[in-house]
């Protein structure tokens, strides 16, 4: 299996949404396309399809109309900020909480051997060590999945980008994390 994960918000900077994705071949984003087209020809023409260039009817066709499996959650800034407060003297902190919030939002999805993309939000030295962090956490879970970075360009980007969207929106059901749990997984890192 393919899934794409994608944030929407940073890490410190105001709630973050997390979006996991299973990637199936479908015609999703072509018949995205052809509603965007209806308002903006040109935005319905790029290479990649955001979801903060869609209208509230456009994300609400999204929710109505989204044909594979995805999972969202998100942490909230004052969560954060307790976060922040308990955890600032373990190195690397921030990511940490990133790679926890990711892996609490795919683990019921992802299995060993599947391939999982995401997003490059960050610098190459960075993403690779949330991928250490991330296949430490799936590895205590008994499983060893493949990471890489992605982009926006890539569909199962594409669509966690589209549900992070949502998610930030309202307009699908989200988990947000107690942070008991995620302070318990950043310190087993």
């Amino acid at each position: 299996m393919l899934f794409g994960v994608d944030t929407s918000g940073k890490i410190g900077e105001g709630n973050i949404y997390i979006a996991v994705v299973e990637h199936r071949n479908s015609n999703f984003l072509p018949l995205l396309r052809d509603v965007v087209r209806k308002r903006h020809r040109a935005l319905a023409s790029r290479k990649r399809v955001k979801g903060s260039e869609l209208t509230e009817k456009e994300l609400d066709w999204i929710v109505k109309n989204f044909d594979s499996r995805f999972s969202a959650s998100f942490i909230g800034i004052n969560a954060f900020s307790n976060l922040r407060d308990n955890l600032l003297a373990t190195k690397d902190w921030k990511l940490k909480i990133l790679a926890s919030a990711i892996f609490l939002t795919s683990k019921n999805a992802v299995n060993s051997d599947d391939v999982i993309l995401v997003d490059r939000d960050y610098s190459e030295d960075v993403m690779e060590r949330l991928f250490s962090y991330l296949k430490m956490l799936f590895k205590i879970n008994g499983k060893n999945p493949i990471f890489e970075t992605g982009t926006s360009f890539n569909d199962a980007i594409t669509k966690a980008d589209l549900i992070a969207r949502c998610a930030r929106k309202g307009k699908i059901k989200m988990r947000e994390f107690k942070q008991v749990e995620i302070i318990r997984l950043v310190r087993m890192l």
